[in-house]
C-alpha cells in the first residue's frame, strides 16, 4: 500500500486526515473548528528498526516477527502476513536474498525493504555497515559538545565549569580533550552517546552506562521526605545496576535506558534509584523524554501507555525543548509541538498537538535519515548528506542569514571564523542544542555553528 502525502489550503478550520500514511491536510486561516479522522489502517512492521553490521557480518530476518500493528483496535480488521519479498537499493553495500539473509558488503548505509505482497504493505530495516566499533556521532549541551570516534573513543570541547567535558578537570576547552573514567584511562569501546545541559551519557559495546558533568539527583531522607540535589561528576562513572543495555539518552535532569528485553528505565531528578518504567509493550530506543516502541510507534514516559497519535513506523526521534521530531521508516521528517518561531519546518509557524510533515523549499522532504531538534530550531540530515535547517535563528545557530525559517532550508556553505568559505557536502551528522549547532562531515571534521563557524580541528576518524 503506498502513502500518499497531501497538503491544501482551505477557507476555514483544519482537517487532520491520517492513516497508515500519518498525513496531515492542514486548511488555512479562518475559524477554529477541527476534524480528525481517526486512523483506521494497519502498517507492517517488524521490531528492529535499525541494524550495525561490519563487512562480511550476515544478518538472518525473523519472518515470526513480521507482524502488522493495529492503529485502531476497533476499526482496524486483522490482517495475516502473507508472502514476504525483500529488496534492496544499494547492493553495494549491502545483499538481501529471497529467504531474507542480510550480507554487508562495504561501508555505509542501506536500506533494505520488506514487502508483503500478499496484502501490498511494506516496511524497512536500515543498516550501517561500520569500519570500526561505533557509528561516529556529535551531541550537545547547553555550551559544550561531545563526539564518539568510530574506534570508540568521546572526545569534548566547550564549558567545563560543572565537569562537562568529563576529563576530570573543571577547565574549559576549546580544544577537543578526551573523556576519561580516571586519571590516564580513558572511557573506550562506545557505541553511543548523548548530551544535554550540563550532563552526558554513554554507552560501551557490552551494554554498561558511564554518566558524567552536572545534574539533578533526589535522595529520600526519613526528616526531609524528598529533596533535590545537585551531583557532579568531572570523570565518567559507570551507572552501577544496569546491563545488557541497548540505549541510552538525557534530558539534562534525567537518564533514560532500554534493554535487550525492552524493558525502559529511568533515574535521577525525582527518582531516589534506577526505576523501571512500567508498561505493556517493549521498547527499542529512547531519547529524552520519547520512547521507541517495538511496534513503531512513540510513546512519552509521562503518559507511557498512550502512543503518541499519527505517527508509526518510525526509525528515529528527537525529543526537543519545546518540539520533537521524527524520520519515518520511509524516509519522511514529521514535527510536533510548539511551532511558532517556525522550527516544525511545516511553513505554518503555529503549535501543533498533532503530527506535520516537514516541508522543504520544492516540497515535502524526502529520503531523510537523521533529525535534531533544539529550543526552537530543527536540523535533518538525508541519506546524500544534505543538511536542512529550520526555526529560530538566533545566534546564527543555523548558519542562514534570516531571522528564523519556517521550512526547511538546505545549508550548502559556511564561513569560519577566518572567512574562509567551506562547501558542506557529504555530512554525517546533525546536532543543535539550546545555543549552537554541530555538524561533522566524512572526512571527520566536526563543526560548530554559533554566530562565527568554528571549526574544530581534529578528525572523529
Amino acid at each position: 500500500m503506498q502513502e500518499k502525502f497531501q497538503q491544501k489550503d482551505g477557507k476555514g478550520g483544519v482537517i487532520k486526515a491520517t492513516g497508515a500514511s500519518m498525513g496531515a491536510i492542514n486548511g488555512a486561516d479562518g475559524g477554529d473548528g477541527t476534524v480528525t479522522i481517526n486512523e483506521v489502517d494497519s502498517v507492517l512492521n517488524y521490531p528492529t528498526k535499525q541494524l550495525t553490521m561490519h563487512v562480511n557480518d550476515t544478518y538472518q530476518i525473523d519472518e515470526s516477527k513480521v507482524s502488522y500493528t493495529k492503529l485502531n483496535d476497533m476499526q482496524t480488521d486483522e490482517i495475516t502476513v502473507g508472502n514476504l519479498k525483500y529488496e534492496i537499493v544499494d547492493q553495494t553495500i549491502v545483499n538481501v536474498d529471497e529467504n531474507g539473509l542480510i550480507t554487508a558488503n562495504n561501508i555505509g548505509i542501506a536500506k533494505v525493504k520488506i514487502t508483503d505482497e500478499t496484502n501490498g504493505y511494506t516496511t524497512y530495516i536500515v543498516v550501517n555497515v561500520l569500519k570500526e566499533i561505533a557509528k561516529s556521532s556529535v551531541k550537545q549541551g547547553d555550551e559544550f559538545t561531545i563526539a564518539l570516534k568510530e574506534n570508540g573513543t568521546v572526545w569534548s570541547f566547550g564549558a567545563n565549569a560543572n565537569g562537562e567535558l568529563g576529563n576530570g578537570k573543571e577547565l574549559d576547552s576549546n580544544e577537543p580533550v578526551q573523556v576519561l573514567i580516571a586519571e590516564g584511562i580513558e572511557l573506550d569501546e562506545i557505541i553511543r552517546i548523548d548530551a544535554r545541559k550540563n550532563s552526558s551519557i554513554a554507552l560501551n559495546k557490552n551494554g554498561e552506562v558511564y554518566i558524567w558533568g552536572a545534574f539533578s539527583k533526589s535522595e529520600l531522607t526519613a526528616e526531609e521526605g524528598k529533596n533535590k540535589t545537585v551531583e557532579k561528576k568531572n570523570y565518567a562513572e559507570k551507572v552501577q545496576g544496569l546491563e545488557n543495555i541497548i540505549a541510552v539518552s538525557t534530558n539534562g535532569d534525567n537518564f533514560f535506558a532500554v534493554n535487550q528485553a525492552g524493558d525502559a528505565f529511568i533515574w535521577g531528578s525525582g527518582y531516589n534509584e534506577i526505576t523501571k518504567i512500567e508498561a505493556n509493550r517493549k521498547f527499542v530506543d529512547v531519547d529524552g523524554e520519547l520512547l521507541l516502541g517495538e511496534d513503531g510507534r512513540v510513546y512519552n514516559k509521562n503518559d507511557i501507555e498512550k502512543p503518541l497519535l499519527f505517527l508509526n513506523s518510525i526509525l528515529e526521534m528527537s525529543n526537543g525543548e519545546d518540539h520533537n521530531l521524527f524520520v519515518t521508516l520511509r524516509g519522511n521528517a514529521y514535527g510536533m509541538g510548539r511551532g511558532e518561531e517556525g522550527q516544525l519546518g511545516d511553513t505554518k509557524n503555529k503549535t501543533s498537538k498533532y503530527s506535520s510533515l516537514v516541508i522543504g523549499e520544492s516540497g515535502i522532504l524526502e529520503n531523510i535519515l537523521e533529525v535534531s531538534a533544539g529550543s526552537q530550531s530543527s536540523m535533518v540530515l538525508d541519506f546524500d548528506g544534505k543538511v536542512y535547517v529550520f526555526g529560530d535563528n538566533t545566534n546564527h545557530k543555523l548558519g542562514i542569514d534570516t531571522v528564523k525559517a519556517g521550512f526547511a532550508v538546505e545549508l550548502t556553505k559556511l564561513q569560519d571564523k577566518d572567512g574562509i568559505e567551506i562547501d558542506l557536502k557529504n555530512m554525517e551528522n546533525v546536532e543543535i542544542s539550546k545555543n549552537h549547532a554541530a555538524i561533522s562531515d566524512e572526512e571527520g571534521f566536526v563543526y560548530t555553528i554559533r554566530t562565527k563557524l568554528k571549526r574544530a580541528t581534529w578528525n572523529k576518524r
